[in-house]
């Protein structure tokens, strides 16, 4: 199979949210302490790939999830708020 086809693309998107999500519980327990760790479920890992995908897919990214010293991240529905 070819890497370049959506099926592949968005299986590549459930695993790196999987790793997101990994990588997220393990930091919070060393933080926080196992009790305090919740694990991650399927529709967490489908709500981060979905986030990925729009990400990848919006075409001004880099004006909708823009950085600057001055600022934080923007997400793709807000506006640009200096701190």
């Amino acid at each position: 199979m070819p890497d370049d086809t959506p099926f592949r693309l968005r299986m590549n998107f459930i695993h790196m949210a999987k790793d997101i999500l990994s990588e997220k519980m393990h930091m919070t327990k060393e933080v926080k302490g196992p009790s305090a760790t919740p694990a991650y479920t399927t529709d967490d890992v489908l709500r981060e790939a979905a986030k990925l995908y729009k990400f990848v897919c919006d075409r001004d990214a880099d004006k909708t999830w823009s950085t600057n010293d001055k600022r934080r991240i923007q997400g793709p529905n807000e506006k640009i708020k200096a701190d």
